[in-house]
């Protein structure tokens, strides 16, 4: 009877142990809040005319975004039903035809040497790009002037994007234009044509929820600084405005957050007693998926990665400078008994999101350089500045030199992309 029993509570043991062991957490609730902002809005005109705006010559952008756009949901249907069909890749709807890409010499990368100074220097071929190019330059300025751009997608780790390219490009023919418009011999119209292009792309900064779309307009918004203050430079103008700082909307890596945090919750939830967890070839059962990996506990897990995303991008240069330095990175907590999949996943899945906000630091630290320069320019004296105090480190202001074109600040974070530079100066 002894033994029996012993058996007996050995059994039960083991059995309850094995229930507990399944069981997962409840999602936190700071997570359900934050996902909650990622639910897709009723309706952008802004947003399907980006998601067009490769489509064909002489087709209308808005008509090819609605008409993608529908493909999109479709798609994410499917998705929600069979997340891991054979089928299932994620990638944008193609178009038969689309509107031709410029490239060559005038679309080079202002962190190039003389990229920008062989811009600002070309004249026919300047203008036979402009003149070649039209349609894209008309698309730039009609989406330009539509105000409601919200991402009408649901989240989802390999969701279609809009073709950022097709942006890039045509905002880089508005900066040719510009300077077409200078040469022309009038600059003060080309100064307001770049202010008015800053004006826009810090709105559309602003209500940008993808990560890679928001990172497109730090770029574009670097671009037109840089352009701007060699405009001005070159013809010997006043900025006649001073640009505001960035502000926390536009700062914000919030609705961001929200959508990448999105994007794995259901992920998660999508693996949750897949039979294939391990490999596509495995076939355990749903007990032993469940002993393995659990969906809410995964993503309760990287909350503090995606909390400091957040609070990252809403602090001051100096704030930043402090936190990057002083306290370590986040790291998803690890559960190697409870969960050792979703640990595992974790460690392999999140890149170090405090370099994307470094870069909308680093682009806020660009205007106010900008703004020293055209508001103190008779400060200049040959290739030194006066005291400048970088907003990263204002306790200590330093004289700033012009260096191969340009200007460029230190900061907390590698500067890979070369935001931290203004260039244009002759």
């Amino acid at each position: 009877m002894t033994w029996a029993l012993l058996a007996l509570n050995i059994v039960l043991s083991t059995t309850a142990g094995i229930f507990i062991q399944q069981q997962d957490d409840s999602r936190l609730p700071e997570i359900n809040a934050l996902i909650s902002l990622a639910e897709p809005t009723d309706d952008s005109q802004a947003f399907r005319y980006l998601l067009g705006i490769h489509s064909p010559a002489g087709s209308d952008p808005k008509a090819v975004g609605q008409a993608l756009l529908e493909q999109i949901r479709q798609h994410e249907k499917a998705w929600a039903s069979q997340p891991f069909a054979p089928d299932e890749t994620g990638i944008y709807p193609a178009l038969e035809q689309t509107l031709p890409e410029p490239s060559g010499p005038l679309f080079c990368q202002f962190s190039q040497p003389d990229c920008l100074a062989s811009i600002i220097n070309a004249s026919e071929t300047l203008r036979q790009t402009v003149s070649e190019h039209q349609e894209l330059l008309q698309r730039w300025h009609a989406f330009s002037q539509l105000s409601d751009y919200r991402v009408l997608t649901r989240p989802h780790l390999s969701e279609p994007l809009p073709l950022y390219l097709y942006l890039i490009k045509a905002n880089r023919l508005s900066i040719l234009n510009s300077f077409r418009i200078a040469q022309e011999g009038q600059p003060e119209r080309a100064r307001q044509q770049l202010a008015d292009n800053t004006a826009f792309l810090r709105r559309f900064l602003a209500q940008e929820g993808h990560l890679i779309g928001k990172m497109v307009a730090v770029r574009l918004l670097s671009d037109q600084l840089d352009s701007l203050n060699a405009l001005l430079i070159r013809y010997g103008m006043n900025a006649s405005f001073s640009i505001p700082p960035l502000s926390m909307t536009e700062k914000s890596f919030e609705q961001t957050a929200a959508r990448e945090l999105s994007g794995f919750a259901q992920l998660h939830q999508h693996l949750d007693g897949r039979p294939d967890l391990l490999s596509p070839a495995a076939d355990i059962p749903a007990w032993y998926a469940h002993l393995l990996f659990k969906p809410d506990l995964t993503t309760n897990a990287i909350w503090p990665v995606y909390n400091d995303f957040i609070a990252s991008s809403e602090m001051s240069p100096a704030d930043f400078t402090q936190h990057v330095t002083q306290t370590a990175r986040p790291q998803p907590a690890p559960h190697w008994i409870r969960n050792p999949v979703g640990t595992i996943l974790n460690q392999v899945a999140l890149p170090n999101m405090r370099h994307y906000a470094g870069r909308l630091h680093d682009l806020d630290v660009k205007i106010r350089l900008f703004n020293t320069v055209h508001t103190h320019a008779d400060q200049l004296r040959g290739q030194t500045l006066y005291r400048f105090s970088n907003p990263y480190y204002p306790s200590d202001p330093r004289d700033l030199k012009v260096e191969t074109s340009a200007i460029c600040l230190t900061g907390p974070l590698a500067d890979t992309t070369g935001i931290r530079c203004l260039r244009g100066f002759q």
